[in-house]
């Protein structure tokens, strides 16, 4: 089973006290027939091709790791395989990894 773990680290001096800080996620599974929205906690086999579409209301800094079943973490983004720029601003989606084997 994978865990993947979704993180955003935002300026405090952006942030004021009473906003509301959310950050919306979608997982993705390559099918033959194309990209498929499926249940976050679905449990994955290797092999299994992934994206995330992420959003959120404040601007900040994207980092996804991969908690394997044997305890290790895994940077998956940003990495120079899955895009190296992990900057998102408030209200803009997001799809990680932006390219996959030469195809969006």
């Amino acid at each position: 089973m994978r865990t993947f773990f979704i993180f955003t680290m935002a300026a405090a001096s952006l942030l004021r006290a009473d906003d509301i800080q959310r950050i919306r996620l979608t997982v993705e599974k390559q099918e033959a027939s194309g990209w498929k929205k499926v249940d976050s906690a679905l449990v994955f086999s290797t092999g299994d091709k992934l994206r995330f579409h992420v959003s959120s209301t404040f601007a900040g800094f994207l980092y996804v790791m991969n908690h394997g079943t044997s305890g290790s973490y895994e940077l998956l983004f940003p990495r120079s395989d899955t895009g190296s720029d992990n900057s998102i601003t408030a209200q803009k989606d997001y799809i990680v990894p932006a390219v996959q084997d030469g195809s969006k």
